[in-house]
């Protein structure tokens, strides 16, 4: 006998029925103008959009503006006739394997039935009208499995589809359909998922419904992780709160996922900052609480790449307002300039930190790192300008000593520029970085003209003597080059 006392998941329990509750306000629009009347809904339909963000749920919900008894004026389904009630018991709310037959709704798993004679036997059914109804209806859930010779088979019959049939398309990549078959349909439309915030906004309902103690942060950081995809969102949220007595906090959330809080990567920021003292601390910290240096790491780059979209004020919806404004406080001091060195300096760290490594290595890794970060002025501003000195420099010396061999100048330039990898398996050791002149491989031709350019400008900022002799050791290099 089967257990009809069986808990319901959140996710089935929450799923929407109607289009009200399906989120995504341009759908909904969508919906609401083309499917006011008969003669207006199509009939054969195409839905995309990337994984878990609500493809099939829609198609399910669309069978009921056919198969309602009693659609009100604009179209919208009654949600209280048998047929309704049955689609939402049965497809909606059900499991996928339910035999909807007798609804005149039939779903097919093109991962399954995918051949050509899979096909065809479904649509030589469905070619037949209904016995009870108006509309037989299909949908082909992740279509592109299809074979093309089966997506071909079908060209024929939604090129000219008997008015009882409705044929539902739903894909996760379109690119794999057939542009004659993409072409034929009447209407598609793109699922999008949703921000973290909106994402946020449907599990604090949830959360209400079920009389849990939560807080904003903590369902933002469940969007987050879950990739605003509703099913594992909501899974999420349900598994914390069963774990934790209902109580869904940040601490919570992040204990169950076993994730590290953005406040361990906002105090390894504020310790690069501060003192050598504190970076210590803050890696004894991590050795402390048994965060593994590799999680930390990744969690870093994921957490400085979303301080650069606050920063640059990119999708600030999907971040609390507190974040927000804690996050732009901290960056405050970069520019473009710090960032691109930043990026360069985690890179490193990111390369050199394994997973599984708990060794001394790693420790010293983020602690150079963190040193690193502390310098980033230096690192991003001091070395422009050291490595302006160090190109014409080494441009002079390159000048004399092909002089002394009496070879083409242009040639040893083009030669030294092919020797740069050396120079840059150097800065794989990173005692360099300290070596302003090992971080650069050498100018290009056209960037030495452009530097004897540079300094012609810049005369007037030096002494007179400086100028006069600066003037004349340009001029000397430009007309041996010439």
């Amino acid at each position: 006998m089967e257990d009809t006392n069986v808990e319901q998941s959140w996710y089935t329990k929450y799923r929407p029925v109607t289009i009200e509750q399906y989120c995504g306000d341009r759908v909904k629009n969508i919906i609401k103008k083309r499917f006011t009347s008969r003669d207006k809904m199509p009939h054969v339909i195409m839905v995309y959009g990337k994984r878990g963000c609500g493809k099939t749920t829609l198609c399910r919900i669309l069978t009921k503006y056919y198969m309602c008894e009693n659609p009100a004026e604009d179209g919208t389904p009654c949600e209280s006739c048998e047929t309704c009630q049955d689609i939402n018991d049965m497809l909606i709310k059900g499991q996928s394997e339910v035999d909807t037959s007798s609804l005149g709704i039939r779903e097919v798993d093109a991962t399954v039935a995918n051949g050509k004679d899979d096909i065809q036997e479904i649509i030589e059914d469905a070619k037949q009208p209904p016995v009870i109804g108006e509309y037989k209806i299909i949908i082909f859930d992740e279509c592109h499995m299809m074979t093309q010779q089966a997506q071909n088979s079908l060209l024929k019959i939604i090129e000219d589809i008997p008015p009882h049939l409705v044929i539902m398309f739903a894909t996760t990549n379109p690119e794999k359909v057939l542009q004659t078959v993409k072409s034929r349909c009447q209407l598609t439309i793109e699922v999008r998922k949703q921000s973290i915030s909106d994402m946020a906004d449907r599990l604090e309902e949830i959360a209400k419904t079920e009389a849990l103690t939560y807080s904003k942060e903590a369902l933002n950081a469940i969007a987050k992780k879950g990739g605003c995809v509703p099913r594992e969102c909501i899974n999420i949220l349900e598994n914390v709160a069963k774990t934790y007595a209902n109580t869904v906090n940040i601490d919570n959330v992040v204990d169950y996922l076993g994730d590290i809080s953005s406040d361990y990567y906002i105090d390894y920021y504020k310790a690069a900052n501060d003192s050598l003292n504190s970076v210590l601390n803050f890696i004894n910290r991590l050795k402390e609480n048994d965060v593994n240096p590799r999680d930390f790491v990744d969690g870093l780059l994921s957490f400085t790449f979303d301080a650069m979209y606050i920063k640059h004020g990119i999708n600030l919806e999907d971040y609390p307002v507190s974040y927000v404004k804690t996050i732009k406080q901290l960056f405050d001091m970069y520019d473009s300039s710090d960032f691109d060195t930043l990026l360069q300096i985690l890179e490193y760290m990111s390369n050199h930190v394994t997973a599984g490594d708990r060794s001394s290595a790693s420790d010293l890794t983020i602690a150079t790192t963190a040193m690193r970060i502390g310098k980033i002025k230096m690192l991003s501003n001091g070395l422009t300008s050291t490595k302006s000195d160090a190109e014409k420099e080494n441009r002079i010396s390159l000048v004399e000593h092909a002089d002394k061999l009496k070879v083409d100048t242009k040639a040893l330039l083009i030669s030294q520029e092919q020797s740069s990898d050396d120079i840059d398996k150097e800065f794989e050791d990173p005692s360099l970085i300290e070596n302003s002149v090992n971080m650069f491989s050498l100018p290009s031709y056209d960037d030495f003209q452009k530097l004897q350019d540079k300094n012609e400008d810049n005369k007037d900022t030096k002494s007179d003597d400086d100028s006069l002799d600066e003037t004349q050791e340009d001029k000397d290099i430009d007309d041996f080059l010439s």
